[in-house]
Protein backbone atom coordinates (compact mmCIF):
# COMPACT_ATOMS: atom_id res chain seq x y z
CA UNK A 1 0.00 0.00 0.00
CA UNK A 2 1.26 3.55 -0.62
CA UNK A 3 -0.04 7.15 0.27
CA UNK A 4 -2.77 8.17 -1.66
CA UNK A 5 -5.04 4.62 -1.87
CA UNK A 6 -8.46 4.54 -1.12
CA UNK A 7 -9.23 1.53 1.21
CA UNK A 8 -11.79 -0.04 3.22
CA UNK A 9 -11.81 -2.39 6.53
CA UNK A 10 -11.28 -6.28 5.31
CA UNK A 11 -14.53 -7.64 6.88
CA UNK A 12 -13.44 -10.83 5.64
CA UNK A 13 -11.43 -11.20 8.72
CA UNK A 14 -15.07 -11.35 10.67
CA UNK A 15 -16.95 -13.79 8.83
CA UNK A 16 -17.51 -17.18 9.53
CA UNK A 17 -16.96 -20.44 7.86
CA UNK A 18 -20.66 -19.65 5.69
CA UNK A 19 -19.34 -16.51 4.73
CA UNK A 20 -21.61 -14.11 7.07
CA UNK A 21 -20.75 -11.15 9.05
CA UNK A 22 -22.20 -10.29 12.19
CA UNK A 23 -24.92 -7.57 12.26
CA UNK A 24 -23.09 -5.78 14.71
CA UNK A 25 -19.78 -5.23 12.19
CA UNK A 26 -21.58 -4.34 8.90
CA UNK A 27 -21.14 -0.71 9.85
CA UNK A 28 -16.92 -1.41 9.08
CA UNK A 29 -18.06 -2.48 5.52
CA UNK A 30 -19.24 1.29 5.12
CA UNK A 31 -15.69 2.60 6.09
CA UNK A 32 -13.61 4.49 3.57
CA UNK A 33 -9.90 6.67 3.33
CA UNK A 34 -6.66 7.01 2.25
CA UNK A 35 -3.55 6.20 3.29
CA UNK A 36 -1.58 9.25 4.75
CA UNK A 37 1.78 7.55 5.85
CA UNK A 38 3.67 4.19 5.74
CA UNK A 39 4.60 3.32 9.05
CA UNK A 40 6.90 0.98 10.27
CA UNK A 41 6.03 -2.41 10.46
CA UNK A 42 5.17 -4.29 14.11
CA UNK A 43 6.36 -7.88 14.05
CA UNK A 44 6.65 -7.92 10.22
CA UNK A 45 3.28 -6.74 9.76
CA UNK A 46 3.28 -3.42 7.53
CA UNK A 47 1.12 -0.54 9.00
CA UNK A 48 -0.25 2.52 7.31
CA UNK A 49 -1.57 5.96 8.66
CA UNK A 50 -5.46 6.11 7.38
CA UNK A 51 -7.73 9.05 7.59
CA UNK A 52 -11.12 7.92 7.74
CA UNK A 53 -14.04 10.15 5.99
CA UNK A 54 -15.75 9.72 9.06
CA UNK A 55 -13.39 10.86 11.77
CA UNK A 56 -11.71 13.36 12.75
CA UNK A 57 -8.01 12.51 12.91
CA UNK A 58 -6.05 9.85 11.23
CA UNK A 59 -5.19 6.48 13.06
CA UNK A 60 -2.75 3.71 12.33
CA UNK A 61 -4.16 0.52 10.74
CA UNK A 62 -2.48 -2.56 10.38
CA UNK A 63 -2.32 -3.14 5.96
CA UNK A 64 -4.05 -7.02 6.75
CA UNK A 65 -7.07 -5.18 8.06
CA UNK A 66 -7.34 -3.01 5.16
CA UNK A 67 -8.41 -4.05 1.43
CA UNK A 68 -7.16 -1.74 -1.32
CA UNK A 69 -10.67 0.50 -2.42
CA UNK A 70 -9.43 2.32 -5.20
CA UNK A 71 -11.44 2.67 -8.09
CA UNK A 72 -10.69 0.63 -12.09
CA UNK A 73 -10.78 3.24 -13.90
CA UNK A 74 -12.59 1.67 -17.58
CA UNK A 75 -10.01 3.28 -20.20
CA UNK A 76 -11.81 2.27 -23.12
CA UNK A 77 -13.98 5.27 -22.70
CA UNK A 78 -11.49 7.76 -23.25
Amino acid sequence: MKIGDIVKMNTELFRDAAGEIDDRLLFLESWIGIVTAVLEPIDDEPMVMVQWSHLAKPNPRLVSHLKNANPKWDRSCR
